[in-house]
């Protein structure tokens, strides 16, 4: 029954994607999840019918276990001119999917209660490339993974039969540049100066900074009355002299007159108001993440696409779990899903990106 549900909705997103069936890269699912699976192997650890991965930045009594986890659904994805520089064939987009997880606690080394899905920490897809012949997994996501060190068992992590779904019905974890790191600098050293040219910096930069924050405050309207905080402390509220910065307005107008007529497209919806739940903890991280735009069918509020704008620059733990965090909601509702670099041609990527 699982497996005619998947095809049905490769069906929809076919038909909805304009994909013609016959455009789909000729390829073997069956190597394609093999490379998946050598790729996470590294990372996991198998326990019985469980299996056992650690966070890269975990204690090392701090494990997550994993519950059903399988590799699943793969798509195909578009070859970028990069991707054909570096003689790829072919790109596919392969599921990592977990029914549930449970982690250690960091003191009482005691495990914690179930939990539905997957670990933010484990990522939603892998990007499976055709290199000279061989299908190879791009492992660029699971750097926020730790490496086990015992000998990896490929054959341990099940893998689904399913055939391939439609062109872009499952995101690319690696377009957006997500799980990239930089190594950090030494830290500048002072030495040998006097310290009368130390008090003249500290007092240049203390100036420098006044001055910054006064050119920031310029056209800001700040509210006359003091408002209350929840907590009881009181706090100014500011008011923000535009919605969107000058990049996001600019894909926002790369959108608008990209995408079919009927189609609406809004900026900065929270994720409270396209997705529901019953429990607690959900709803209030659904409530405090919004999407970048959400485009929607003008008449009936249809939600058609997630689309983010990915800032290649941001490689903070926070931008990296909230778009994942998106990715994994798309993925699973079958929702389709488009993220472009910040700061780049937002229209000649949204006019050969975008399908929905």
């Amino acid at each position: 029954m699982h497996q005619i549900l998947r095809l049905i909705a490769a069906g929809i997103a076919l038909v909805s994607s304009g994909v013609r069936a016959d455009s789909v890269p000729s390829a073997d699912p069956a190597a394609i999840r093999r490379a998946a699976a050598a790729a996470l192997s590294t990372h996991v650890r198998p326990s019985g019918e469980t299996h056992l991965l650690q966070a890269a930045d975990a204690a090392p009594t701090m494990w997550t276990e994993l519950e059903g986890l399988r590799i699943g659904a793969c798509a195909p994805l578009a070859v970028s001119k990069d991707d054909a520089e570096s003689s790829v064939g072919a790109r596919f987009a392969v599921a990592i999917d977990v029914s549930r997880h449970r982690s250690t606690h960091a003191k009482l080394r005691r495990w914690s209660a179930w939990r539905d899905g997957a670990p933010p920490e484990l990522p939603a897809t892998l990007d499976v490339v055709l290199r000279n012949g061989a299908w190879e997994a791009d492992a660029t996501p699971l750097r926020s993974l730790k490496t086990i060190r015992t000998r990896p068992d490929p054959a341990s992590i099940p893998r689904s039969d399913a055939p391939p779904l439609a062109e872009g019905a499952l995101p690319s974890a690696a377009a957006a540049g997500i799980g990239e790191t930089e190594s950090p600098g030494s830290a500048p050293q002072v030495s040998g100066k006097p310290i009368v040219a130390l008090i003249v910096i500290g007092v240049l930069a203390a100036a420098a900074l006044v001055i910054g924050r006064m050119l920031a405050n310029r056209g800001v309207i700040r509210s006359p009355h003091p408002v209350a905080a929840a907590g009881g402390s009181i706090t100014a509220v500011r008011l923000r002299p535009h919605l969107l910065d000058r990049d996001e307005r600019n894909l926002l107008k790369a959108l608008e007159s990209t995408v079919r007529p009927g189609r609406l497209v809004s900026a900065k919806v929270r994720l409270a108001d396209l997705f529901e739940t019953p429990g607690d903890a959900m709803a209030s991280r659904l409530a405090s993440t919004h999407a970048d735009f959400v485009l929607t069918d003008a008449d009936t509020s249809r939600i058609l696409a997630i689309i983010q704008r990915v800032d290649r620059n941001d490689l903070s733990p926070a931008a990296a779990s909230r778009h994942e965090f998106i990715r994994s909601l798309c993925l699973s509702h079958q929702i389709p899903h488009y993220e472009f670099p910040a700061n780049s041609d937002h229209r000649e990527a949204v006019e050969r990106s975008l399908k929905v």
